[in-house]
Formats: structure tokens, sequence, C-alpha cells
């Protein structure tokens, strides 16, 4: 009897040693589990964190993104605005600029009838309008004999006549400009060269309309000698050489208030 008490006893502790060992192994397993468990937690907070800085640090660049952003509309707005005054500036000088030269054109058209009617027809006197201006041109047959600056009574009466109208219009220029054929001077004359002769030419017409009427604000003398001939040849008469003889009245209208607009549209 004592001995199947032994034996019992010896089996019970093998059961417990056993069953000890069985829970120290679970333990240990669980422990394994709960260790591996907490690293990986431990890997997606770490993982959660940097995308969390990576989000903070996006969301800081797209805000200063954005400041710019608002800034340069600010600015283009405020270029946009500006634009739109300057461009109604220069519709607005270019609308003026063509009523001006609008009323250039009309000034110039009318300054042309008028000479037209009190005008000789003659084929020594020519009226023509070029680029803007009025050029009346009077032969020399009209208006001196060679060599000479005395003006003729039939020039002079032209002279009246055209500066009776240049008297009306104030605001217009006159340049009057002399030319001779190439024809040298005889030794002796009153003037040197064909320059002094054209010009003392253009001196006695601004002198004969000032004592018309006309303002010497407005006159102009000029001399081109024989170098703008309208004819050309070495082996030409005098007869042919006839229309480089002349003098020519330039009526240019006054651009002056062109002038100004421009200056404003390009300081």
């Amino acid at each position: 009897m004592f001995m199947r008490f032994q034996i019992k006893k010896i089996i019970m502790r093998k059961h417990v040693k056993i069953a000890t060992l069985l829970i120290l192994g679970i333990g240990i397993l669980s422990s394994c589990v709960s260790k591996k468990k907490y690293e990986e937690l431990e890997a997606q907070r770490m993982k959660a964190n940097q995308e969390l800085d990576e989000a903070k640090s996006t969301i800081s660049d797209l805000q200063d993104q954005n400041e710019e952003i608002q800034n340069r509309s600010v600015k283009l707005e405020s270029d946009l605005k500006d634009l739109n005054q300057s461009m109604t500036q220069v519709k607005s000088s270019v609308e003026t600029v063509e009523k001006e030269r609008e009323a250039a054109v009309s000034k110039i058209k009318t300054i042309k009838d008028e000479i037209d009617k009190v005008l000789l027809k003659d084929d020594n006197i020519d009226l023509e309008e070029k680029d803007g201006k009025l050029y009346l041109t009077l032969g020399d047959d009209i208006l001196y004999r060679f060599g000479s600056t005395r003006i003729s009574d039939t020039g002079g009466n032209v002279i009246s006549k055209v500066a009776s109208i240049l008297g009306n219009h104030p605001d217009v220029k006159v340049i009057i400009e002399s030319h001779t054929d190439n024809r040298m001077l005889k030794e002796g004359a009153a003037y040197r060269d064909n320059w002094d002769l054209s010009v003392a030419r253009s001196a006695n017409v601004v002198r004969q309309m000032i004592k018309d009427g006309v303002s010497p604000d407005q006159l102009l003398a000029a001399g081109q000698a024989q170098f703008d001939p309208v004819v050309e040849g070495d082996d030409l008469s005098i007869e042919e050489l006839g229309p480089n003889r002349r003098t020519e009245f330039i009526i240019l209208p006054d651009v002056r208030p062109l002038i100004s607009i421009s200056e404003s549209i390009n300081p």
C-alpha cells in the first residue's frame, strides 16, 4: 500500500513538472508574440510620425506657395489696372492725333483751294499737294530776270495774292526755297555764286510777303542753288533748263500739337 502511494506521488510530481514546463513554454511563447507585435506597432507609429512630419512640411510649403501666388495675383491685378489705364490714355492720344492729322489735311486743302482761285492759269505756276504739304512753284520767268533778285511786277502781284491768303492762316509755316540752273554767274556779278543768288531771291520774296501782311514767324528763306534740279543734262539749252529755275513756296501745317502728343506718349 505504501509502495503504491509512493508511485502515485512520483507520477504526480512528474505531471506537475510537465505542467510547469508547459506553462513556462506558453509564457515564453506569449512573450515572444507580444514583443513582435510591439515592434510592429512601434514601426507603424514611427512611420506614421514620419508621414505626419512630411505632411506638415508639405502643408507649410503649400502655404508659402499660396501666399506667394496671392502676392503675385495682387501685383498682376495692379499691373493690369495700370496697363488698362495706359491703353486708355494711348487710345485717347491716338484719337487726338487722328483728329489733328485730319485737321492738318483739311487746312492744307482749304489753302490749296483758296490759292487756286486767285492764281493765274500759267505754265510757270504749279500748285501741288504732296506728303501732307502744299507746294506752290513759280518759274523764274514770272519772278526774275536772269541773274537778278529783283521781283518783277507780275511776280509781285502773284506773291501779294498768295500772301493775302497765308496771312489769314497764321498757324501754317511757309518755306521759301529758291533754285537756279547750273550756269555760273558772270564775273563781277552782284552775287558770288548760285548759293548767294538763290538765298537772296528767297529773302526778297520773304520781305515782300511780310510787306503784304504775312507774319515773320511764319516764314523761312532757303536756297538750294543748282543742287536740286528738276531736269539734268550737260547739253541742255537755257530753255530746257527752265524748270530748274524756280521758287517754291512750301506750306506746312502746324504740327506742334502732334509733337506735343507724341512727347506725352513717349516722354
